[in-house]
């Protein structure tokens, strides 16, 4: 990227994104390209956001959170407490409340109240002042408890209604084991939080970060209607939980929550839900039992909402008793994430059916407000958490700042989050606001007379009320189902169908609440044997269709076909819907989904899956986890085995365990948490077979494991002004922003000799470089250069079609452009272009036109590699949907390797007969989040083969591929990595220090070429940013040694891996007395030497700084050496002869 004004070029990106926004979402990536450099085409979108997005990261001093795993404890991590400075360390999310324990011990505590009445009562004076005095006081506890036992019947009563709402076997994440540490002033939080991500009992562990939130809709308390409406004791009752600046109590009136289970400023918690006195809720912004609002943006969210219950509750008979939680965790500018995350467990613990979040945090933001990914992570856990628990959960989509357009809802949160449902504003006549966010996440808008709702916080609020309403109606709804009620009763404004600015449309609750429907199955998450479907299935007469019941394998590519259960009329309630048994041959164990469809005769459906699990018979536990991994030499290793087991992980059949065997020397593995844990040394190089073992009661599993280890020597090479670069086997070149082209030779020993200016730019610059062996090819302006670094030859190719050059890349005996022609109507320009597509052929200097592609396309950078080129487009303008293409060179053939309407598959990088491609959404900010670019796929040209290849979690671009290995950068903590096809496994080469601020210290284009990795490094206050190179060493093995017997000298041949690229002064062949053989040639994979007149016998290793091979033995005689025998070799294992002798004598032996 041009980092000589990248604040220039983010600004005329932002500029255009917001011009064309409303073309199809890729169709903005596609205008960048027309101004990009041809390197950065294809992958623009992804750098947007990156100068800035460390900047300003901010978070609250000394304070860390940290999750453990499962297994473990805060005792397992007490030295490394210690160690950083640890001063306070308390569980981050309370317990959730256990109503039935606390249910039991105050009927036990009224019990003992009984007990201690009827020993003392009679004791006392029945006409004395004491023993009136006793009676009262005894009979007002009497009351109390009673009271509080009913509050907790009831509470408990709520949260089994509320929990019936959840996604049947919804996974809920679990927040026991998140901890809030804090750390004394002067500790480096950086450095602690690295060392807490080395510990194998750590899961995840970062800063409480402070996060920008965006609040709109005025201030002030705004007074509204009296007492609510009066409702029968015992009617349906829904909790609504307001999560923002607070709520005045004194406003609510009848419709503010009380926690009936707390009394009153006793100073105990007395409904052991890990708050003190939270009788109306809780500030989380302080910590404390007040949550009141000192803004007003809070109270007027509540106000609306009661407002919208009191105009359309009448519809329900019996009046439902509707109730507001207050949670105080918005400030006006920033919260913390740690307060957002336990304001919405807290709602979810305690009841809430709803909760409403009319606030936005700015996730992207090209300035110095973008919400971290770990930060991202760790909120979603928090809404899954609450979703999983039955609540709905509604979030405005946010509203433009002021000087700021509106935007795509998809860089806000929470209403990003896909549980959550995103609401955009509207006055009552159904007029967009203006000031409102947008999007595809948007679902439905809310207007209602007499209640101004162009602010996305107040449109939230009409849209939770309708949820909670409905929950009250009908308590056996899902939250999905809710949802769905919700978009078919909704009123179609805009757009036909959903929309990007209304969704499904303004929320109708008349027509929602009119809805006679009742829909819900319930069955247990593991099944077995004869199953009844019980639940209900109806809709009234006047829609009245079908219900229909399937079953279908989750597997991926499962032979089983979905199974049919069950096909009726709609007019069950609370009765069997179908049922089936599972010990048929068509429902063998495994994962299943249950869908169940509710079908209207006006062509409606409402859906509800269920995740089960058949588990008739008990079924071995299977590993997930990769079956090999590489330790960098001198780098703590963390490695955490996986495995899944079908069975019910309450039964015997489920519970697994783990073991290892084979362990490196001085590896430690915890069978709790899973986790192998290593600090390899120099000592400790090479290649390592273990074997891990996963059982449950009945069956014992292995896995055999490769652990490798690399030795990595890391060197800064040029400290001079780089604008680009690229190398080639053992040179470099680079141009500055003078358009001035150097080399710099590896092979030379001098390094003062290394550098040689080849072309003086006269202030023009050169962009981007090409090289390949002696071939160096750059553009310039309009003409594409060629330059012979070997010959000096140099050639300049103006354009053949009289378009622009927009493309080109070349191997050794071909260069391929392509130049681009826009097309005449404007209104085409940003869609689509011609192209023509050129082969130059570097040895008889000929140019032919090639047929690869259609000239109106959309086109991506090209990769040329030793059989053809590779390239994405999106043809016929359809810049939505890029695919993968290959021109086979020989024979001009065209292959199609991709065709997936979903996503756009974009080529990263070609080599030999290799090529690497990404996926992402064809949704321009979903591209620009993309995790799934931590998975890629990789095709050989000369088979044909595909294969997909999932990394770590991480944001991974600048894919560079070179045999077996393949580099790439990762933008969430700006590392360089390497994942090595052959062993399935990746490491980090380098990465600036945790919690860099990426405007100082920022890594930029990796770049792989055999074992060496080199990267662009800026570290302020150099004003130039430097290549840096990483040479990898990997422990060496042979394959197999041969012996020329017809050669006057003992010529050996050495086949084998990792023997490194070139020969260094510290890599040899060592025979078995010790000396080094001399070698004729070496490569990577093969060695030729002769051995040493002083060898006792042909056994023989390969020495390199990745350590030290296998030992082998050659069959066959030296001059003054004895033929080795069976015998001999069985001989001089019993006489013990020396250690790398005797191994290779019996290695030898077997073979004969």
């Amino acid at each position: 990227m041009n980092r000589k004004n990248p604040g220039l070029r983010i600004f005329f990106v932002i500029v255009i994104m917001l011009k064309f926004i409303a073309l199809e979402p890729l169709q903005v990536l596609a205008i960048d390209s027309l101004y990009q450099p041809a390197q950065e085409r294809g992958r623009a979108a992804r750098r947007i956001q990156l100068k800035d997005r460390a900047q300003g990261r901010k978070f609250v001093p000394g304070q860390i959170i940290v999750k453990l795993k499962e297994g473990a404890g805060l005792n397992d991590i007490q030295e490394l407490n210690q160690a950083c400075g640890v001063i306070s360390a308390e569980q981050a999310f309370p317990p959730a409340p256990n109503p039935e324990r606390t249910l039991q011990e105050l009927k036990e505590e009224l019990a003992q109240l009984s007990s201690e009445h009827e020993r003392w009562f009679w004791q006392l004076d029945k006409d004395s002042l004491e023993y009136k005095q006793y009676m009262q006081k005894t009979e007002r506890r009497r009351q109390a408890l009673q009271a509080r036992i009913k509050a907790q019947e009831d509470f408990s009563r709520h949260l089994k209604i509320r929990q019936a709402r959840a996604p049947k076997g919804a996974k809920k994440p679990s927040l026991d084991n998140i901890y809030l540490l804090t750390i004394k002033g002067e500790k480096d939080i950086h450095s602690a939080i690295a060392r807490y991500k080395l510990n194998p009992n750590v899961e995840y562990a970062g800063p409480n970060y402070l996060l920008k939130v965006e609040l709109s809709g005025g201030s002030g308390n705004l007074i509204f209607s009296g007492e609510q409406k009066s409702f029968v004791a015992g009617a349906a009752k829904a909790i609504l939980a307001v999560v923002d600046t607070g709520v005045n109590p004194d406003l609510l009136n009848g419709y503010l929550w009380r926690n009936e289970a707390e009394i009153p400023d006793n100073g105990r918690d007395d409904d052991n839900n890990g708050y003190t006195d939270d009788l109306w809720g809780w500030n989380f912004t302080l910590d404390n039992n007040e949550p009141n609002d000192y803004l007003g943006h809070g109270t007027n969210v509540a106000k609306y909402a009661v407002e919208f219950f009191e105009k359309y509750q009448g519809a329900l008979n019996p009046l439902p008793k509707i109730e507001i939680m207050p949670l105080r965790a918005v400030v006006d500018g920033q919260v913390t994430e740690i307060a957002i995350a336990r304001a919405i467990k807290y709602a979810a613990d305690n009841g809430a059916d709803v909760i409403n979040n009319s606030y936005a945090l700015k996730f992207i933001d090209p300035g110095k407000y973008a919400i971290p990914q770990e930060a991202f992570d760790r909120l979603k856990e928090a809404f899954d958490y609450a979703y999983a628990q039955g609540c709905v959960i509604v979030a405005g989509a946010g509203n433009a700042t002021e000087g700021n357009a509106p935007s795509d809802v998809a860089t806000y949160l929470p209403a990003r989050f896909p549980e959550v449902i995103a609401v955009s504003g509207s006055d009552e006549n159904g007029n967009r606001s203006e000031i409102s966010n947008w999007g595809e996440k948007i679902e439905f808008t809310a207007a209602s007379a007499g209640i101004p709702t162009t602010a996305t916080s107040f449109a939230a609020a009409l849209v939770s009320a309708a949820a909670a309403l409905l929950a009250a109606k009908n308590q056996n709804l899902s939250n999905s189902v809710i949802r769905q009620i919700m978009r078919y009763t909704a009123d179609d404004i805009g757009a036909p169908g959903k929309d990007i600015y209304f969704g499904y449309g303004r929320v109708n609750p008349q027509k929602a609440l009119a809805l006679d429907l009742d829909f819900y199955v319930e069955l247990p998450q593991f099944v077995r044997g004869n199953i009844q479907l019980s639940g209900s299935a109806y809709l009234s007469e006047n829609l009245r269709g079908n219900y229909e019941l399937y079953l279908i394998p989750e597997a991926e590519g499962s032979s089983q076909k979905t199974i049919f259960l069950a096909n009726s009329p709609a007019s069950l309630k609370d009765n069997i819907l179908g049922s089936w048994n599972t010990l048929d041959q068509q429902t063998p164990d495994g994962s299943y989904r249950l869908v169940a469809v509710l079908n209207g005769r006006d062509g409606s459906h409402f859906a509800d899956v269920l995740d089960l699990t058949v588990d008739n018979q008990s079924q071995p536990p299977e590993f997930i986890s990769p079956a090999a991994a590489i330790a960098v030499i001198g780098r703590p290793f963390v490695f955490e085995i996986k495995a899944v087991d079908p069975d019910d992980p309450s039964t015997p059949q489920g519970r697994l365990t783990y073991s290892l065997s084979n362990h490196p020397p001085g590896a430690v593995f915890d069978s709790r948490t899973r986790t192998l844990s290593w600090l390899p040394g120099e000592q400790d190089k090479g290649n390592y077979q273990l074997k891990f073992t996963v059982q449950d009661n009945e069956h014992n599993v292995t896995q055999d494991f490769t652990l490798a280890t690399v030795y990595i020597k890391k060197e800064q090479l040029l400290d001079y002004e780089i604008y680009d670069y690229d190398i080639s086997g053992d040179k470099i070149i680079w141009t500055n922003n003078s358009g001035d082209i150097y080399l710099y030779d590896l092979l030379l020993l001098d390094p003062a000799a290394r550098k040689v200016k080849l072309w003086d730019g006269s202030g023009s610059p050169k962009y981007p470089l090409r090289l390949q062996g002696n071939n160096l090819a750059w553009q310039e302006n309009s003409q594409l250069h060629l330059y012979n670094i070997l010959s000096l030859e140099h050639n300049s190719l103006s354009p053949v079609s009289g378009g622009i050059l927009f493309d080109f890349d070349l191997n050794d005996r071909y260069l391929v452009f392509t130049e681009r022609t826009l097309p005449i109507k404007e209104e085409e320009k940003f869609k689509f272009a011609y192209y023509g597509y050129y082969l130059f052929n570097l040895r008889d200097k000929s140019t032919i036109p090639i047929e690869m592609a259609p000239a109106r396309n959309s086109i991506s950078l090209m990769k040329l590699n030793r059989d053809g080129i590779a390239w994405s487009d999106g043809r016929n303008g359809n810049t939505g949907d890029f695919d993968v293409y290959l021109y086979k060179l020989g024979s001009g053939e065209k292959i199609q390797l991709t065709d997936n309407p979903e996503v756009n598959e974009i080529v990263e990088s070609s080599f030999g007969d290799k090529i690497v491609w990404t996926t992402s959404s064809r949704y321009f900010f979903d591209f620009l989040l993309n995790k799934e670019s931590r998975f890629f796929y990789l095709y050989d040209t000369s088979s044909g083969e595909k294969k997909k290849v999932i990394l770590a979690p991480g944001f991974y671009v600048d894919y560079s591929i070179s045999g077996d290995k393949i580099s790439c950068l990762d933008w969430d903590d700006y590392s360089v990595d390497i994942y090595s096809t052959e062993l399935g496994a990746g490491f980090t080469i380098d990465a600036p220090p945790a919690g860099s601020d990426y405007a100082l210290y920022n890594y930029d284009r990796a770049k792989i070429f055999e074992d060496r990795v080199f990267w662009l490094e800026y570290r302020w206050p150099n004003p130039y940013r430097y290549i840096s190179m990483a040479e990898l060493f990997f422990a060496p093995q042979i394959a197999a040694a041969d012996k020329d017997n017809v050669a006057a000298d003992p010529v050996i041949t050495i086949s084998g891996k990792n023997f490194g690229y070139r020969q260094g002064k510290d890599s040899k062949v060592i025979f078995a007395n010790g000396a080094s053989g001399l070698v004729q040639d070496w490569s990577n994979t093969r060695i030729t030497c002769i051995a040493p007149e002083s060898a006792k016998s042909l056994a023989l290793k390969v020495v390199t700084p990745g350590g030290e091979s296998n030992s082998v033995t050659v069959y066959g005689s030296l001059p003054g050496v004895e033929q080795i025998s069976a015998y001999d070799a069985a001989l001089a294992l019993v006489q013990g002869r020396g250690a790398l002798e005797a191994a290779g004598i019996a290695q030898h032996a077997v073979g004969l």
